[in-house]
């Protein structure tokens, strides 16, 4: 069996499946040998000491006690869930939720953006998001290793940024496919980055709780785009 170190270090990033329980088992096991052992050099000093061990009954009595008191530390201990934490994979999900929302976004504005554009142009402004995203996806190592992951989120978030104030100001529907383009770069980024820094975040009993928010804020951000489409969507409103 591992500790919550070796935990850590040989499962870099996988999601395995009863993690919890195994770490509780884990915590079962180790308090019970620690009672233990506790319960014998007790009996041992007492009987060095007085000439008169533990009785079977003070021996089950305190082997319970440490037992629990032991497991209910371990426990305490093991309460990785912070505030910081909560915080931290809050705002690392927040890119997910930006390129669900920019997935959806083009949906329900068509015929107020620049009306009469034809359905060749708008479908080659729209797909235009794909065509940023794999170089993203390629770059996004690279400012992994280069800029740490932090700061390769946060150079991901500005690009989001620029891109989205060039797409709302956008003078004509070729600007709003060069804005694409970019929001597309940053997306692509967000699909490797954002798993990349919840896998090493998260605690290995929550890797698979954690590893979910990527998929959980990406259809989140597809929802509210629909649901803001239903209020904006009109000739005032659709920057």
């Amino acid at each position: 069996e591992m500790g919550r170190h070796e935990l850590y270090e040989e499962l870099p990033f996988l999601a395995v499946p009863g993690m919890q329980k195994k770490e509780h088992n884990l915590s079962v096991a180790f308090s019970s040998f620690a009672a233990a052992l506790d319960t014998l050099e007790q009996d041992e000093y007492l009987a060095a000491t007085t000439g008169k061990g533990l009785s079977a009954e003070d021996k089950e009595s305190r082997l319970s006690r440490m037992s629990l008191m032991l497991l209910d530390e371990i426990e305490t201990d093991a309460s990785v869930v912070t505030t910081p934490l909560i915080f931290a994979v809050f705002i690392a999900s927040l890119q997910m939720f930006n390129m669900g929302y920019n997935i959806s976004v083009m949906n329900a504005p068509e015929q107020f953006v620049f009306p009469g554009h034809s359905t060749g142009s708008w479908s080659v402004a729209v797909s235009a998001f794909c065509v940023g995203a794999p170089f993203g996806a390629v770059l996004a190592g690279k400012w992994a290793e280069s800029l740490g992951r932090r700061g390769a989120l946060l150079m991901t978030t500005w690009i989001f940024i620029i891109g989205g104030l060039i797409q709302a100001l956008a003078p004509s529907l070729i600007v709003v496919t060069a804005s694409r383009v970019v929001i597309g770069v940053s997306s692509g980024a967000s699909t490797v980055l954002v798993p990349i820094y919840l896998g090493e975040l998260a605690p290995p009993n929550l890797r698979g709780v954690m590893g979910t928010m990527t998929q959980f804020a990406c259809v989140l951000g597809i929802l509210f785009a629909d649901i803001v489409g239903f209020v904006l969507a009109n000739a005032a409103g659709w920057r």
